[in-house]
């Protein structure tokens, strides 16, 4: 580096900086951290992969557990409804989809007091790394008279 590029580089880092600036400098980072996210979130699967199951744990045939009614949807358009509307074990929920879709899950609560919903886990039929998708929710109880009917989880994935 010749003398001339450092005494400029030396001199920028030592004049400081505005208050806007920074904030750029700092919008511009989560930015970025934002976009590098969703690229690795939408390439966990190779794109071959065509068929999909949805799961409550990491071996693809753990049943899904939702207290009391799941809905599945890919790309606005529902695969799956629960049909009766009670705590209840589904088995795993086989679907054909591309990689790049969004699937959404959604839960709702329809008897008091409590609700809740299994671990959700993703997995390429044809093998792969599963991929967990929530954690779940557990033991969500409400004392007398602070439940309602209503929908406690809704998330959307990339596929």
């Amino acid at each position: 580096m010749d003398d001339q590029r450092f005494d400029n580089l030396s001199r920028s880092f030592a004049t400081g900086t505005t208050r806007r600036h920074a904030l750029r400098l700092l919008a511009g980072v989560g930015a970025s951290a934002l976009a590098l996210a969703g690229r690795r979130e939408a390439s966990a699967y190779d794109d071959t992969c065509r068929s999909f199951i949805l799961s409550g744990g990491p071996n693809p045939e753990m049943d899904l557990c939702v207290d009391d009614a799941l809905t599945v949807r890919v790309n606005g358009v529902v695969i799956y409804k629960d049909p009766d509307r009670f705590a209840s074990c589904i088995e795993p929920i086989a679907f054909n989809s591309r990689v790049g879709r969004r699937l959404q899950i959604i839960a709702r609560d329809f008897f008091a007091p409590c609700r809740s919903l299994s671990q959700v886990w993703l997995h390429c039929a044809d093998g792969g790394t599963p991929r967990r998708l929530t954690n779940g929710v557990y033991n969500t109880c409400y004392p007398e008279g602070q439940w309602e009917q209503a929908k406690f989880f809704d998330r959307t994935y990339t596929i």
